[in-house]
């Protein structure tokens, strides 16, 4: 099979299967200048035999009472929305979105941003 073929076959870039090549990952025969062929079976065996376990995500449920709201987060902490919203999204802080508010862990945040400060 053809560099081209076998790119298309498993959903990568000519130069990739190139590369996989040149790094002996596959075994290929070059035939003449831009005609290198690859073992279709090869191929398969390699994509076969990796299995990639999925990770579960767990998210952990906290009450609301243990929880600040944007908003009284801004006002204790006297921030920019825009900040904590970047803050909450580097720290992976989880949100709870409850009627019109959401809300926070404050065992999280105020962990995050009293280091900061």
């Amino acid at each position: 099979m053809s560099v081209s073929e076998a790119a298309q076959l498993i959903g990568v870039s000519k130069s990739t299967v190139r590369r996989m090549v040149r790094r002996g990952m596959l075994v290929g025969v070059n035939l003449g200048i831009r005609l290198t062929r690859i073992d279709r079976t090869q191929l398969e065996q390699l994509f076969t035999s990796i299995v990639v376990p999925e990770k579960q995500k767990t998210s952990k449920v906290y009450e609301l009472d243990k929880c600040y709201t944007i908003g009284e987060c801004l006002r204790k902490y006297n921030i920019p929305e825009c900040r904590l919203e970047s803050i909450i999204r580097a720290f992976n802080i989880p949100k709870r979105k409850v009627g019109n508010y959401v809300y926070i862990p404050r065992v999280e945040i105020d962990k995050v941003l009293n280091k900061i400060d």
